[in-house]
């Protein structure tokens, strides 16, 4: 955490010193908890993309790089025993 984050977000990480690093054996999160993660995600994810996707040269970039399933993982998806 850098201390920017929305209130809620500091604000529980002041009750709960562990956050966001708790434990994952515990995985029913109450309301709060899983409030607190959502938004520091929905903070990083803003941080991270915000100025690149609102940007012109971000969008024509984005309609430049169009890359579907068979290009990421292209013969990866055959099984060693198919036939080609």
């Amino acid at each position: 955490m850098t201390g920017n984050e929305p209130d809620y977000v500091l604000d529980y990480r002041r009750r709960n010193p562990a956050f966001p690093h708790q434990s994952t054996a515990d995985q029913v999160f109450d309301e709060q908890q899983f409030e607190a993660y959502r938004c520091l995600g929905e903070h990083i994810t803003a941080d991270l993309f915000s100025p690149e996707l609102l940007s012109d040269s971000g969008q024509q970039r984005a309609e430049q790089c169009q890359l579907t399933i068979d290009d990421w993982y292209g013969d990866t998806t055959r099984t060693p025993w198919s036939s080609s």
